[in-house]
């Protein structure tokens, strides 16, 4: 499991996955185009997130979960339910997320889970585009599982 935040704790991004699923060069090819939104231009990013329901829907299979909270208590109320093997948390929603074991984000090194908290970052990103920036919510429903 990924959990990071985009703009304020009002968008946090979830996608859960089973480790031995991510590891395999097919999740790993299939998500090669996964960039990190901060490191995208404003061009880039928009067509980036114009595409990103379409990508995400593309290696949905390999998610049990992508979800969306708008608070550090809705989420970890998620996560406490669900249980995980390990939650990658973005540094700074790190100390508000009471599950454990817990990792934070700077210390991942695989590649696998790279990947993975980058698309919770992009689930983050896009909840806040889409409903502050696009002024349309329901685009969420699209990427969500």
């Amino acid at each position: 499991m990924a959990v990071d935040f985009s703009k304020s704790f009002k968008y946090i991004g979830v996608v859960v996955a089973e480790e031995h699923l991510i590891k395999q060069s097919n999740f790993l090819d299939s998500t090669s185009w996964a960039r990190h939104i901060a490191d995208l231009a404003k061009q880039e990013k928009t067509v980036y997130l114009h595409r990103l329901p379409h990508r995400l829907a593309k290696v949905s299979s390999y998610f049990m979960y992508i979800r969306h909270f708008s608070s550090p208590l809705s989420c970890n109320n998620f996560i406490q339910s669900i249980k995980p093997i390990v939650a990658l948390v973005d540094d700074k929603l790190y100390n508000l997320l009471t599950y454990k074991p817990k990792v934070k984000e700077s210390r991942v090194k695989e590649r696998h889970r790279k990947v993975l908290t980058i698309l919770a970052d992009n689930v983050a990103y896009y909840a806040y585009w889409a409903t502050e920036i696009r002024k349309k919510p329901q685009l969420l429903q699209q990427i969500l599982k």
